[in-house]
């Protein structure tokens, strides 16, 4: 049986086993109290240990546009609470790499007991010629497109927050400061560029291969387009209504400079939006048996808004 068929009878049976949309709103023991309309109250609504697991879900017509789904297993006097959508995005110099990269990180947020739904995402990769930044992003529009269709059925509130790695955290940036800044409700970006017009960025990210990354994600070199750098940047689409974003980085990164974070955390804060600068001293670019420490601090992080 298919993935997606298997979702699809699982949706069924919630159906058909929980309250009614209507008997969800009336019914007393799952009305938000006040402190539960912040992020905080939402991600500790309900305590999560157990999650069914759905891999490689579509969300549009390319072979990269698919998604793994941890969807919480409730008790059935639960099965209509409804959850945090957690939107993980993976590394590999935009280029690279899939979801899998994520998979410890989606262990050790499993084990949090938060009161989320994880989406552990792909993209296209970029390939200099037909896929670019551009297209990257109309995947996430894809993608949300896809995730917002459902709500009901999987029991999704309106909270969402997107969390990135290295080149996935300039993306979950990007996407949110120019696209989603009404609807992210917070950004976590690990060892993420934030300014791909900076030669420490531009000059030196290379795959194994000699490949520059930058260039394969904007299409051409840095001195043929300036400008496409600069506008696929997120450090230049701060604003006041900037989502609150959790910034982390490696004091011994020698691939993306801790400036890189610390420049953003200058300009969200001086439009006094909501952030934190965490840099881990000892950490390489790769935050090698840093996994639950990141997740802590961005727990930590989460739990503040």
């Amino acid at each position: 049986m298919s993935t997606m068929k298997q979702l699809s009878i699982y949706l069924l049976f919630l159906s058909l086993s929980g309250l009614s949309c209507q008997s969800f709103e009336l019914a007393e023991p799952f009305k938000f109290s006040s402190k539960a309309e912040t992020l905080a109250g939402h991600l500790h609504a309900d305590t999560v240990s157990h999650y069914s697991t759905f891999y490689n879900l579509k969300y549009g017509k390319e072979p990269n546009q698919v998604y793994d789904l941890y969807l919480p297993a409730r008790q059935d006097n639960r099965k209509d609470m409804q959850s945090v959508s957690l939107i993980l995005v993976h590394g590999g110099g935009w280029a690279l790499l899939d979801k899998s990269f994520l998979n410890p990180y989606v262990e050790s947020f499993k084990k949090q007991g938060l009161n989320v739904t994880i989406f552990n995402i792909n993209h296209r990769l970029a390939d200099r010629n037909e896929i670019n930044f551009p297209e990257i992003m109309d995947d996430f529009r894809t993608f949300f497109a896809h995730h917002d269709s459902l709500r009901d059925s999987l029991h999704l509130n309106n909270k969402k927050v997107l969390w990135g790695y290295s080149s996935g955290g300039h993306l979950a940036l990007s996407y949110a400061y120019m696209y989603g800044y009404k609807n992210i409700d917070a950004t976590v970006a690990i060892v993420a560029p934030t300014d791909l017009s900076d030669p420490k960025i531009h000059e030196h990210i290379y795959d194994d291969k000699g490949r520059n990354l930058c260039t394969y994600l904007i299409g051409q070199s840095f001195e043929e387009a300036p400008h496409e750098f600069r506008m696929a940047s997120p450090i230049n689409y701060v604003t006041k209504d900037t989502p609150p974003t959790l910034l982390i980085y490696g004091g011994s990164d020698f691939l993306v400079d801790q400036s890189q974070g610390q420049r953003l955390h200058e300009k969200l804060t001086k439009v006094k939006v909501h952030n934190h600068f965490e840099l881990v001293p000892d950490a390489t670019h790769d935050m090698d048996g840093k996994t639950h420490e990141l997740i802590a601090q961005s727990v930590e992080f989460l739990n503040g808004l």
